[in-house]
């Protein structure tokens, strides 16, 4: 794991912390409001949320794999795929999740192009959805789904929930060997994730960047 996925893991870990602290904010309304005034548990769950979704990643990047392509001799990375999960159960609307990617001369943004499918028994890189890929748009493929929520409603909301992202890298760069891109995932809320993946040697079709 590279250090662009460390703020991940640290927000994880400072949760407790600002949970802790959230709680000591509260407590300490109660006690300089009157002892018969509550304070309202909507107001208190809202500071709860709101603290979550500033320090949170939400998705836990699993791995990143790439498959090579061989043109004339010159082999490129044209797919990726990223597998992710939730840390925690949330209610997230994976159309509401932009991807970025970046090169030294070029910045796309990539939006969900709402078509999902369930991995199957195809091969992850010849899923039917790759076909339904347009310029601009990212695909989702489910691995599990206990209830249909990502399927249905797009709506990823158990720590079970499993799905690939799949990326046509080849629509916007030359990924060769040696070549790094950046990729950022960007939710509505919680914080993003940035990755650098770098193209190894060629030496299997299908490899592994993170």
């Amino acid at each position: 794991m590279n250090n662009y996925a460390s703020s991940g893991i640290l927000s994880i870990f400072l949760i407790p912390i600002m949970l802790i602290g959230t709680a000591a904010v509260s407590n300490e309304m109660l006690s300089e409001n009157n002892t018969n005034e509550i304070y309202n548990i909507n107001d208190y769950e809202k500071l709860v949320n709101d603290t979550l979704n500033e320090i949170s990643t939400y998705f836990n990047i699993k791995h990143i794999l790439g498959k090579y392509y061989n043109n004339e001799n010159m082999y490129y990375i044209g797919k990726i795929i990223i597998l992710l999960k939730p840390y925690f159960d949330i209610n997230f609307d994976i159309s509401n999740l932009n991807i970025l990617l970046s090169n030294e001369e070029k910045v796309v943004i990539l939006q969900n192009n709402d078509k999902t499918e369930f991995t199957g028994s195809y091969n992850l890189f010849e899923n039917p959805n790759w076909d339904r890929l347009s310029y601009g748009f990212y695909g989702v493929l489910v691995v599990s789904d206990q209830d249909n929520s990502i399927k249905e409603f797009n709506i990823i909301n158990d720590n079970t929930d499993l799905i690939y992202i799949i990326l046509n890298i080849s629509d916007y760069f030359n990924f060769e060997k040696g070549d790094n891109i950046k990729i950022s995932l960007i939710p509505s809320i919680g914080n993003s994730q940035t990755f650098i993946l770098k193209a190894p040697l060629p030496t299997n079709k299908i490899i592994n960047l993170y």
